[in-house]
């Protein structure tokens, strides 16, 4: 509501989108936004708003009585800009052995709330090669496509939590149910197939039991 009053409807939901997505890393969002909280975003504006990205993001919370800031840098050799605090550490957290190296950001997390999204999207472009994290089983491809696109799961050897890839582009010639792959073994690319309205990466973790598990508590 503060950036609509401010600017016009389209520029202003994109911006919206974008810092929620940094402030989630902070604190979370349902709960802690109070009205006399503080916003202040610095951007460039650019022909075609989808490309719009903030380059400075301040917010003062009252609630947890402090103000968070992050600048959007591209480092020298990156691939993406990303965001990073005053201190220099990149505001997003990294999973370790993540299925995909290269992403410009996290644009969802998992939330089962709400819309009840169940894993975790990497926005990336067509065509980024996705590795196994962990040494697995292929159990199955190719599923209920109108909505899940090109899709490929996994079964975690060691642990035997399995993983869903959502949305590919194609899966790596080889990768067939019963199969077992590598740590690191390219087994799918990234795509924009089934319900998806960007090029990105859903990735969805189960327990034995089925139960959702957060990537970044099992990472």
């Amino acid at each position: 509501k503060t950036l609509a009053k401010e600017l016009d409807g389209r520029e202003a939901d994109i911006l919206n989108a974008q810092l929620g997505r940094v402030l989630a890393w902070w604190f979370d969002l349902s709960r802690d936004v109070l009205r006399r909280d503080r916003v202040e975003v610095l951007y460039h504006p650019v022909e075609g708003p989808a490309e719009l990205r903030p380059l400075v993001i301040r917010y003062t919370s009252k609630k947890h009585g402090k103000t968070y800031t992050a600048y959007l840098f591209k480092r020298e050799n990156g691939t993406y800009a990303r965001y990073y605090d005053q201190q220099g550490q990149e505001v997003e957290r990294r999973l370790e052995n993540p299925p995909i190296e290269e992403y410009e950001q996290v644009t969802e997390l998992m939330n089962l709330a709400g819309r009840r999204h169940h894993g975790v999207d990497f926005k990336c472009g067509v065509g980024t090669p996705i590795k196994a994290p962990f040494r697995s089983r292929v159990l199955r491809h190719n599923w209920n496509t109108r909505l899940n696109g090109n899709c490929l799961e996994l079964r975690y050897l060691e642990s035997n939590i399995t993983a869903l890839f959502l949305h590919l582009d194609d899966i790596a010639q080889g990768i067939e149910p019963g199969k077992v792959v590598e740590t690191g073994t390219v087994v799918a690319r990234t795509g924009n197939s089934g319900r998806s309205t960007a090029p990105h990466l859903h990735y969805e973790l189960h327990s034995v039991g089925g139960r959702l598990l957060n990537p970044f508590e099992i990472h």
